[in-house]
């Protein structure tokens, strides 16, 4: 007896390419805002509205204009701070680091308001004036120095990551060494390291599950068709994050405004979307590739494998939707965008590409979808 799903599925192949664009057209429309995303680090912003360290961050940056996330760097010389070299050579780097144009101001146990005899005087001899001694138990051990750079702009804005490539390339003394850390250079390292080896990642993620489905379904169209819609499917969830917590909108309720997605969230909602929406297609595939095998009719193995797994799968992404979209209740706005995210990828997967999208591709490519080379074909025979 024809169910809703199959219905759905009927109209899907009837119509295959009026689904094909209006589908692709909704994703694409959907996924639009993710080409203007603004890759951020959660700050005190993240935190509850009422919540102290928030109401104390925000007030240090408004009212008290104190940089809550400075740069800070560590000067290491072949020798103490207590010889004349020394200290011209750290005053001479504290100028190229005020000369920079997004510096607005820097801590250093050698402040160029002090004339450099002055300060080699007081450095080398055993009086050491107060001011300076204090600073120099503050920012001096050894051989190493910390030098703490306060920036014009917030630690994920370009220009203060153009400051970071420019204090690392600033040049140093023979056998002197500068190394840069604080929120803005860790922002800096996190978004290179993920440009390096996310395209590794996803090419093992990509190989592996073609190879999988594969073997399994004995078909290279099928998998190939799988993984490009699950992938254009979460676009859609991306779209809807930045929309979100970007742009601001629906922020006025109980959802916080970031200004941008911090960068690990996309990459974490991907693994498990990606993997559940591949995990469902393994049922809904398998169950056709049942169907073809006996009939040879690929429309009869798009409805009948719809009829039988739409169920399934449509139960499974309503429970899951359900204990995702609880991370959205928190005021933690990184659950609130790992819950909102998932949410709608799920639904998306479960409903839009599962009873839509999938039905109008396979009838477009008929038989064609259950092409394999030979030796596949005689390699699964051997494993069944």
């Amino acid at each position: 007896r024809p169910t809703v799903l199959t219905r759905i599925a009927r109209f899907a192949t009837r119509r295959p390419i009026v689904i094909l664009i209006i589908a692709a057209s909704l994703i694409g429309l959907s996924a639009l805002p993710f080409l203007r995303v603004k890759f951020t680090t959660f700050d005190f912003h993240a935190l509850p509205d009422g919540s102290s360290s928030r109401i104390v961050a925000e007030a240090l940056t408004n009212n008290f204009n104190v940089q809550t996330a400075p740069i800070t760097v560590l000067y290491t010389t072949p020798q103490p701070l207590s010889t004349a070299r020394s200290v011209a050579e750290i005053q001479g780097l504290t100028q190229q680091l005020l000369a920079l144009e997004t510096v607005d101001s820097a801590a250093t146990p050698t402040p160029i308001a002090v004339p450099l005899k002055q300060l080699q005087a007081a450095y080398v001899s055993d009086i050491v004036p107060t001011e300076l001694a204090l600073l120099q138990q503050q920012t001096v051990i050894d051989d190493t120095v910390l030098l703490t750079i306060y920036p014009t702009h917030n630690p994920t804005d370009q220009r203060t990551q153009d400051l970071i490539v420019a204090i690392r390339g600033l040049s140093t003394e023979n056998n002197s060494s500068l190394q840069v850390g604080g929120m803005a250079a860790i922002f800096y390292d996190t978004m290179r390291s993920t440009a390096h080896y996310l395209p590794y990642s996803l090419g093992i993620i990509v190989i592996s599950m073609f190879i999988l489905l594969t073997l399994m379904l004995r078909s290279i169209v099928i998998p190939l068709q799988a993984i490009l819609i699950n992938s254009l499917a979460l676009l859609v969830a991306f779209g809807v994050l930045v929309l979100i917590f970007q742009d601001g909108y629906l922020t006025e309720g109980w959802l916080s405004y970031t200004g941008g997605l911090d960068v690990t969230i996309p990459i974490l909602i991907f693994a498990v979307a990606f993997g559940l929406s591949m995990d469902y297609a393994a049922f809904l595939y398998s169950r056709m590739r049942e169907i073809y095998d006996k009939t040879g009719d690929p429309h009869q193995a798009i409805i009948e494998g719809v009829h039988h797994t739409g169920p399934i799968i449509t139960a499974a992404a309503g429970a899951l939707f359900i204990v995702v979209i609880a991370f959205a209740s928190s005021k933690i706005a990184m659950l609130q965008q790992v819950g909102i995210g998932l949410a709608v990828a799920v639904l998306v997967d479960a409903f839009l590409v599962r009873l839509f999208l999938v039905p109008a591709v396979m009838q477009l490519f008929g038989h064609t979808s259950w092409y394999a080379p030979k030796w596949i074909r005689r390699w699964q025979i051997r494993h069944d």
